[in-house]
């Protein structure tokens, strides 16, 4: 699968101004000119699924209304402290796939930022020690069972098995909204690139 990663175009590094901060836009390109050279790739038979990374409802209302192809995913930032419900809806409503990257709202920093480490709030640890999971597990299981296929990271072997073992419990509609209600709709990955231009 291919994704256009971000909803923007850049220009080419060897064509930038050396006095602006690096990556310059491209606001000479739309993006329906990339979504439909990906449309023909698929044509071409060279790949069999396109999809796209980081697109709000306006992007993806803009990008498939004259398109014979709808992306086959969105991958996006999903954790506690952003649901993006409006977006998954949509996406549902589609025929999207919801992918969600950063479940565990990226660690680093997010004290200094006002919200607590999500892997240590009290909500998500006491609904870890009724289930005898970790608050890793409790945080996965409630992405997929948004119907949310969703991409961990992890170095550790130990946490990669964890984070797998997460289909013999379920939480239950109650926890679900305690967990939901933790929603800020803020999202941490911000690339300092997109806050520049």
């Amino acid at each position: 699968m291919y994704l256009i990663h971000w909803p923007y175009a850049f220009i080419p590094p060897s064509d930038c101004d050396p006095n602006r901060p690096q990556p310059q836009f491209d606001y000479d390109t739309m993006l329906w000119e990339t979504w439909e050279a990906m449309n023909d790739l698929i044509h071409q038979g060279l790949l069999k699924n396109i999809g796209v990374s980081n697109f709000s409802v306006a992007q993806l209302e803009e990008l498939i209304k004259d398109s014979e192809i709808v992306p086959s995913n969105n991958q996006i930032e999903i954790h506690p402290y952003c649901g993006q419900k409006e977006l998954v809806q949509f996406c549902k409503e589609k025929n999207i796939v919801v992918t969600a990257y950063s479940p565990f709202a990226s660690g680093k920093g997010n004290e200094t930022k006002g919200f607590p480490l999500l892997l240590k709030h009290p909500v998500i640890t006491r609904i870890g020690a009724e289930h005898k999971k970790t608050s890793a597990q409790v945080i996965l299981r409630w992405v997929i069972q948004r119907e949310i296929v969703v991409i961990p990271k992890s170095i550790s072997p130990q946490r990669i098995i964890e984070n797998g073992q997460i289909f013999d419990f379920s939480l239950s509609e109650q926890e679900m909204q305690q967990i939901d209600s933790l929603d800020a709709d803020h999202k941490f990955i911000v690339p300092t690139w997109l806050k520049k231009n």
